[in-house]
């Protein structure tokens, strides 16, 4: 699809975030394993106590429908391109959350008055089952969110029923919940084929309203997705819209940034309406085995045919041992509190691997660091680029040197009027 009306900025992804650490290769059958007190040298640790990090480079396409929610067939029409003239083709995309109103990102409306832009209704919006018209819009002050008003409600030529917004807040809790992400925008082959749809657990929060969740360097949303919806399963109201999409990776693989529905919920309602309750929520595919998320925090199951979810509570932990996943208590897990995300105890990594507390000294094996990849990988071993040096650097002249997460980082303090010194403990050297 054309990049059009898209606010897609480059994002440099942090150190070792997905793709940008190197690993350890697996070790050779046969191979030993360094002794105790001995440094072992790269491929010398057994391939059974490597925690797999992602790699790069693989496909970002979805589905047609989706893997995680349950969304009936009049609900995925919800799911809606967003255009300018002249029709079908969309050049974002969006969700019908109330009869007539559509929401998306406030990048895509911005500067056009309402009457520009249409919205498209089925799979394909080059061949749409209807179009609509906009006669009104309402763009968010402050945050990357906006809203169309339609000529006329569609459900009155289509079967379509909109999905509401989520009513309630967000929290750290929900991290490493699966989101369910969905546009109309670009696919691995390069041109736009579409409403699709991509699963990808919820990462963190950021600066700005947004919500952020992780294609893991396997998939996720890229451009014309923007203004698309990432949708929960939440066990008291159906599937509902937590986020519209501001930006992406531009890989189309890594952490893509949704506004947050819920710090905007009284802007929606005094123009959409208010936002329905919710009722029981049918089970669809999760069964009574149910799933944990990465991080331990969260059980999905089925009970008496409606979907449950169960937060754990501080001194618990979700454990799947084979037949179901509950939050059990951390004294009576198999790993402890340690979950698949893993710690580190100064260079030693230790993860929870399908119930087995698995332990890999990174420094033995080939002098590797411990350190945390991010929020969705957790803790992991990365080659140690940085010569020696710790977070807390040293000078080169007027350089100010540093090592974060096993790669070398530096400041040119002359280019800034500056020197090169100790700040403190804290910070180490820096320019000053």
């Amino acid at each position: 699809m054309p990049l059009l009306r898209l606010l897609w900025p480059v994002w440099v992804a942090a150190a070792c975030s997905v793709g940008g650490c190197p690993v350890n290769a697996p070790a050779d059958e046969g191979s030993e394993v360094a002794g105790e007190g001995e440094g072992g040298e790269s491929g010398q640790c057994p391939a059974e106590t490597q925690k797999p990090l992602p790699g790069a480079g693989a496909v970002y396409y979805g589905t047609r429908d989706p893997t995680h929610v349950q969304l009936s067939p009049s609900q995925l029409r919800a799911i809606v391109g967003v255009g300018e003239d002249p029709p079908p083709s969309a050049s974002c995309s969006g969700t019908l959350i109330a009869p007539d109103v559509v929401l998306t990102a406030m990048h895509c409306t911005a500067g056009l008055p309402a009457t520009t832009f249409y919205v498209t209704y089925g799979v394909n919006d080059f061949d749409p089952e209807l179009i609509v018209r906009a006669v009104a819009k309402n763009e968010h002050p402050e945050y990357d969110i906006a809203m169309l008003r339609l000529a006329y409600a569609p459900s009155t030529r289509i079967d379509v029923e909109p999905i509401p917004v989520f009513g309630g807040r967000l929290t750290s809790a929900d991290f490493g919940e699966i989101f369910e992400q969905a546009g109309f925008g670009q696919t691995e082959t390069g041109d736009s084929d579409g409403r699709h749809f991509v699963a990808a657990p919820f990462d963190s929060f950021e600066d700005g309203g947004y919500l952020v969740v992780n294609g893991e360097g396997r998939h996720g949303v890229c451009f014309g997705d923007s203004g698309g919806p990432s949708l929960r399963q939440t066990v008291d109201a159906g599937v509902r819209v937590v986020g519209a999409l501001s930006y992406g990776d531009p890989s189309c693989t890594g952490y893509d940034r949704y506004t947050r529905v819920d710090l905007v919920q009284e802007w929606i309602e005094a123009w959409a309406g208010s936002i329905p309750d919710g009722g029981p929520v049918p089970c669809g595919a999760v069964g009574a085995d149910g799933s944990c998320s990465a991080n331990g925090r969260v059980a999905v199951f089925c009970e008496a045919d409606e979907l449950r979810r169960d937060v754990c509570g501080d001194d618990e932990v979700c454990v799947d041992d084979g037949s179901t996943s509950r939050c059990v208590p951390v004294t009576s897990a198999p790993c402890g509190a340690v979950t698949a995300l893993g710690a580190c105890d100064g260079d030693v990594l230790s993860w929870c691997d399908r119930n087995e507390l698995r332990v890999r000294d990174c420094a033995a094996c080939g002098g590797q660091l411990c350190v945390k990849v991010d929020d969705a990988v957790g803790f992991g071993c990365v080659d140690d680029n940085c010569g020696g040096l710790d977070f807390r650097g040293a000078c080169d002249g007027d350089v100010a040197r540093w090592c974060s997460d096993g790669t070398l980082e530096s400041e040119d303090c002359a280019a800034q009027s500056s020197t090169c010194g100790f700040i403190d403990d804290e910070t180490g050297f820096y320019c000053r």
